[in-house]
C-alpha cells in the first residue's frame, strides 16, 4: 500500500522518488542499522570501547544487526541487559537478551517494553553522555524515560529486517522523498487533519537517507545521517510504513528541530 504524505515547504529545491521494495535473503545480506534515542535526552546511540551503549558523547555511533531476536554490535558481541545493573550493553561473552523491532521501529526488550532510562554517565572521562538502562534500574536519580528507534538501515531499500525468522512485523512499502530530517506521524482519526506532535501517537522516521548531487550524477554517496539541500544537492528519504493499523490514515511529514537551550552536547546549525 502506498501512502500519500503531507509536506512542509522548504526554501530549497527538492526531488521525490519511489524506491521499489524488493525481497532479499537476510543470511546472504547482513543488514546493519543504527539506534537513535527519542525523548530528553535525544540523539544517536554510541558505543564505548568497553561496550556501553550511550546517548551523546565523543564515542563513535554504534552499528548493530539483529537475527532471531539476537542483537549484536559491529564486533559481533551480544547485546544484553545486565542482570545486576539493568544496563544496555554489548560486551564480549555477554549472555543473550532477546530483542525485537516494533512496527514503528522501536527497539523492544522482553517483546513489549519500549521504554528505557537514560541516566547521566559518571566517572573518569565524563563527557555529558547518558548510559542506557531498562526500567528495572533501582536508582533512577537524574534519569529520564526515552525510547530507542532503529534507523539508517544498510539494506533499507530492500525492506527492513525482521527480528525473527517468522516475522510478526507487518509488510511495508517504501516511499522516498527529498527533505531535511523528518518523521512521519499517522493521523489518529480519519479526517484530513494530521497531528503535529509525535507524542500524540505512533510514528516512523527515515530508514534510509541518501544524498544526490547534480554535480556528481554518477556517484553513489550511500546511506548518510545528514541531509544536504542546496541548488545542486537533494536528499532522498526512504520510509518503511506498515500497511496495517494504526498506519492506515493520512500521514504528516514533520521536521523536528531542538529548542535553543543550554545543552551538554554540541548545538545544531541550519544553513539555508
Amino acid at each position: 500500500m502506498k501512502y500519500s504524505l503531507s509536506f512542509l515547504a522548504l526554501a530549497a529545491a527538492t526531488n521525490a522518488a519511489v524506491l521499489p521494495r524488493q525481497i532479499f535473503s537476510r543470511q546472504a545480506t547482513p543488514c546493519t542499522f543504527s539506534l537513535i534515542a527519542i525523548g530528553d535526552p535525544k540523539g544517536s546511540v554510541v558505543e564505548t570501547t568497553i561496550g556501553e551503549n550511550r546517548i551523546g558523547g565523543s564515542y563513535p555511533q554504534g552499528v548493530y544487526s539483529i537475527d532471531a531476536k539476537r542483537l549484536t554490535d559491529a564486533e559481533g558481541h551480544n547485546c544484553s541487559i545486565s542482570s545486576t545493573t539493568a544496563q544496555f550493553q554489548c560486551k564480549q561473552g555477554s549472555a543473550v537478551t532477546l530483542f525485537t523491532l516494533g512496527n514503528n521501529g522501536n527497539l523492544l526488550y522482553n517483546d513489549t517494553n519500549a521504554n528505557w532510562l537514560a541516566c547521566p554517565a559518571t566517572g573518569p572521562g565524563e563527557d555529558g553522555s547518558f548510559n542506557i538502562f531498562t526500567q528495572a534500574k533501582t536508582n533512577t536519580t537524574g534519569c529520564e524515560t526515552i525510547q530507542i528507534l532503529t534507523g539508517g538501515f544498510s539494506c533499507a531499500a530492500l525492506g527492513r529486517p525482521t527480528s525473527t525468522s517468522t516475522s510478526s512485523v507487518a509488510p511495508a512499502t517504501s516511499t522516498a522523498t527529498s527533505a531535511t530530517v523528518a518523521a512521519t506521524t499517522p493521523a489518529i482519526s480519519t479526517t484530513a487533519s494530521c497531528p503535529t506532535d509525535i507524542a500524540s501517537g505512533p510514528f516512523q522516521y527515515p530508514h534510509l537517507i541518501v544524498p544526490v548531487s547534480s554535480e556528481s550524477p554518477d556517484h553513489a554517496f550511500g546511506n548518510q545521517f545528514t541531509a544536504h539541500i542546496t541548488p545542486q544537492n537533494a536528499t532522498i528519504f526512504n520510509f518503511d510504513i506498515p500497511s496495517t493499523s494504526p498506519y492506515t490514515g493520512t500521514c504528516a511529514l514533520l521536521f523536528l528541530f531542538p529548542r535553543k537551550k543550554p545543552r551538554k552536547t554540541a548545538g545544531l546549525i541550519l544553513r539555508c
